[in-house]
């Protein structure tokens, strides 16, 4: 049967705009359309994302026609977007929904729109507020396409793209952790530039098929995974009820956890509630199940063994990945802690390093920055290292840098090419302080195709048992310099 979308107000459209004058909803202009439902066994899909959507949606619509429902939402917003929590959930109120296909992207690169360090975590926020308007949809996340300079087509444009391609990683980043899969429409587009408009961020009606072509089998691939919800589960059935079921399971978990944290002896208490102020608002639920299961964590509270030296790692998502690792490897011969959060970019090492080192002796700190500031400028990341270096030096332990690892070459994140320049800067910075490098990136190179997840930056259950062997390799050897070098 044929579809009908009919415009439906709510929250956005009288008061959606974008005030970047580039950045314009090149269509039917900012709104939520909705299929009329006829059949009500059909699947209803929703998609969801910027003008990007505009120029693809009918033919979407099209070829699913007869399968299932499309409604859409087009609009102006990002991940910092005021209020947009309380959109989503009256957008949901509209299914319910077997799958959702989203993207937000292109109206969050300009500085100071969505707060440095905080896409990430913003990131994770939005998937968790689509969970709770949609618990048994699929979600299906979409990378922003790529931006050309305005007047060239088929030329990326040297300020914003960059932008782009380092949100789309963050974002892929967040997917791979909550078990989201990515439709990669940055892929598709970025050796097709030529297909661009001219005008930044548009296309050409070839382009828009393509990115049709995908989302279409996305979302064909979706539906059958989509979760049917049994009569007697259906209630509750609106938003609101379902945000207050989600808090009371939280509150649920969070009793347990303050129960089990209020038994710990106070070092270990102390530490708990570090985690509970820096790992924000996707580790930290994460983190309290695990612990009310009784799980192991990379964030473990160490009792230090007095006889063995202190070692502190700091890192992003890798590090975290071989923390276990590393433990494992040095048992008996170091106490291995880590930083209490996914550490990111220099920027956020800047403002943590301090509550990331406490008050404690430091014997070898093994730490890294790069994969997260792969947007930063190359004489700011250089100066950040500096300042961090300074800071680390202080502490009178033995300093390791760990260069960061390759990227793939064949997804959102671009080329490798970016990573290795960020690894030659550090080197630079180290050289002149005499810090010693621990090559991971030149390290697991040749085994990528056997130990990094496809079209992913993490690596598998071996990958991180590699990583974590050199680096325990590694500090065992530094730690035996320094005592050689008391002696």
């Amino acid at each position: 049967m044929r579809l009908f979308l009919a415009a439906c107000v709510f929250l956005q459209p009288a008061g959606a705009q974008e005030n970047d004058a580039r950045l314009q909803a090149d269509g039917k202009g900012w709104r939520l359309d909705q299929a009329k439902v006829v059949d009500a066994k059909r699947p209803r899909v929703l998609l969801m994302g910027d003008s990007i959507l505009n120029g693809y949606l009918k033919q979407v619509t099209a070829a699913l026609a007869g399968r299932a429902y499309v409604d859409a939402w087009v609009n102006p917003y990002s991940q910092a977007s005021y209020k947009l929590d309380q959109m989503i959930a009256e957008v949901l109120a509209h299914g319910p929904y077997d799958v959702v296909h989203f993207n937000m992207g292109l109206h969050g690169w300009q500085e100071g729109r969505i707060p440095e360090g905080k896409f990430e975590p913003l990131t994770r926020q939005l998937v968790e507020n689509l969970r709770k308007g949609a618990p048994h949809a699929k979600l299906v996340w979409a990378s922003s396409t790529p931006v050309t300079v305005k007047g060239r087509p088929g030329e990326a444009d040297p300020e914003i793209n960059p932008v782009i391609v380092e949100h789309n990683r963050m974002a892929a980043g967040v997917m791979k952790e909550m078990a989201v899969p990515v439709n990669d429409l940055y892929a598709l587009l970025a050796p097709k530039l030529e297909l661009a408009r001219g005008d930044q961020f548009h296309w050409n009606t070839p382009a828009y098929k393509i990115l049709a072509d995908a989302v279409v089998a996305a979302v064909g691939r979706a539906l059958p995974l989509a979760q049917k919800p049994a009569a007697a589960a259906i209630e509750p059935g609106n938003a609101k009820q379902l945000a207050e079921k989600k808090a009371a399971e939280d509150k649920a978990i969070d009793e347990k956890f303050q129960s089990w944290k209020a038994t710990l002896p106070p070092e270990q208490r102390k530490w708990e509630e570090t985690l509970e102020a820096c790992l924000g608002s996707f580790y930290l639920p994460l983190y309290k199940k695990e612990k009310v299961r009784g799980s192991v964590s990379a964030w473990d509270y160490v009792k230090d063994d007095p006889k063995l030296p202190r070692v502190l790692l700091i890192g992003d998502s890798i590090s975290r990945g071989y923390t276990l690792a590393v433990r494992k490897a040095l048992a008996g011969k170091a106490n291995v802690h880590r930083a209490p959060e996914n550490c990111g970019p220099t920027a956020n090492g800047l403002k943590k390093l301090d509550i990331w080192l406490g008050d404690g002796r430091w014997d070898l700190i093994h730490f890294n920055f790069g994969i997260h500031d792969r947007a930063t400028k190359p004489d700011d990341y250089e100066q950040r290292l500096e300042t961090i270096v300074a800071r680390l030096k202080q502490t009178g332990g033995k300093l390791v840098w760990a260069s960061s690892t390759p990227l793939p070459s064949k997804s959102q994140y671009g080329s490798d090419a970016v990573m290795v320049e960020r690894n030659a800067i550090a080197a630079r910075v180290m050289g002149r302080h005499g810090i010693a490098v621990n090559d991971l990136h030149t390290f697991i190179q040749p085994r990528l195709a056997e130990c990094q997840n496809p079209n992913d930056c993490h690596f598998n259950g071996e990958g991180y048992d590699l990583l974590g062997a050199k680096v325990a390799r590694e500090i065992l050897a530094a730690l035996d310099r320094a005592a050689e070098s008391r002696r």
